[in-house]
């Protein structure tokens, strides 16, 4: 069931994005530069799981589009270290309050009692999820 509405909640972060035109995985990995300032394309592609060069696509649209930037790396010139821009900070929380509006548009058809319960809950499921990335899911 969870998995249904993951599903649902990316159909909606699609047809909301197409102004902004990034993915899910650009708009994760910007989310992700903006938490770690500094981050090469590497600890992306390890983050996300995904092929190197695929994050070096998505990272160069990011720079484009002028959400990310960069700075060689001091010691290792060939290194990129990817900041957030002002206009990438925008469109995060521009796509936070999408995830917002769509998540409490779920959420209205719960009691104030069903929702405190449920937040609990999740909470805990999230916590774990958490535990089992951060243990390489092994």
């Amino acid at each position: 069931m969870l998995g249904k509405i993951v599903r649902n909640m990316d159909l909606y972060h699609n047809k909301k994005s197409k102004q902004n035109l990034i993915n899910k995985n650009q708009f994760e990995s910007l989310r992700y530069i903006s938490k770690h300032p500094g981050i090469t394309s590497i600890e992306i592609s390890n983050y996300l799981n995904v092929d190197k060069a695929l994050v070096t696509r998505m990272v160069q649209k990011l720079i484009d589009l002028k959400y990310v930037s960069f700075n060689n790396d001091e010691i290792d010139k060939r290194k990129k270290r990817l900041y957030i821009t002002e206009n990438g900070q925008e469109i995060k929380l521009e796509e936070f309050n999408h995830e917002e509006t769509f998540f409490n548009e779920c959420m209205s058809v719960l009691s104030k009692e069903e929702k405190d319960n449920f937040m609990i809950l999740l909470e805990k499921v999230y916590l774990k999820s958490k535990d089992l990335r951060k243990k390489g899911f092994e």
